[in-house]
């Protein structure tokens, strides 16, 4: 009876660990045929990231206009961003409290600059305790689920920065106030309530998603670009 070489007292040759350059390779492959995969539409180029130890794959971000100063309006990218920005009403906000992630869901108005979200929360709120001058924020702002629809397919954007109370006796407060009114009247009732306080999320920078496989980094000149765009017309 012949015995196998591991029960003869022999150890079984350990496979050999792939290489960085055949991992580089396959990553490689695999990012080529998922581009394939998903042609190039609408003049943005669909990149599904693959982590490849040997090179990086940076994120793009929104194509800028040649002249900086002028609002990138032509970009089909944008005005989608653009149109989720100000088309939606309410953001998932996600904040620290005691350490710990506390979400919760909020109505939101633009800064006229489109540098920030302006949002009024009740101190009764276990979020608000989140919103400290400088503390960290992370929000999420998506389309309508269309259950007739792929939910990979659902437009999101993914922004983050830090929060600013503003106190009723700051500068800009009636400025923004009545921003956040403007956008959302029937709130007015609660600048009466003692407990609710206005607050001011300033962007950092985000992530937009169109779809699966078609995402882009937002920069804060990208958001400037899209108020431009929207108080030329």
């Amino acid at each position: 009876m012949c015995l196998p070489s591991s029960e003869r007292g022999h150890p079984e040759p350990k496979a050999k660990a792939p290489s960085t350059v055949q991992v580089s390779r396959a990553a490689s492959s695999f990012s080529a045929a998922i581009d394939s995969s998903f042609p190039r539409s609408r003049g943005i180029h669909h990149r599904f990231i693959v982590d490849n130890p040997s090179r990086n794959h940076p994120s793009r971000s929104l194509p800028r206009a040649s002249n900086p100063a002028e609002p990138n309006v032509n970009n089909e990218s944008s005005l989608h961003l653009k149109q989720l920005l100000t088309g939606q009403r309410v953001l998932s906000l996600s904040v620290l409290v005691d350490g710990l992630p506390t979400i919760g869901l909020l109505p939101y108005a633009l800064k006229p600059d489109f540098t920030a979200a302006l949002v009024h929360a009740s101190t009764l709120a276990r979020h608000t305790r989140g919103l400290t001058l400088g503390a960290p924020f992370s929000c999420l702002i998506h389309a309508d689920d269309d259950r007739a629809s792929d939910p990979l397919q659902i437009p999101r954007l993914t922004l983050t920065g830090d929060v600013r109370p503003v106190e009723t006796e700051a500068p800009d407060y009636r400025l923004l106030s009545e921003a956040y009114l403007k956008r959302l009247p029937q709130s007015e009732v609660t600048f009466s309530l003692g407990d609710f306080g206005l607050f001011e999320l300033r962007f950092r920078e985000g992530r937009f998603v169109e779809g699966f496989a078609a995402a882009s980094n937002v920069t804060l000149e990208d958001l400037q670009h899209l108020a431009n765009s929207n108080r030329a017309k």
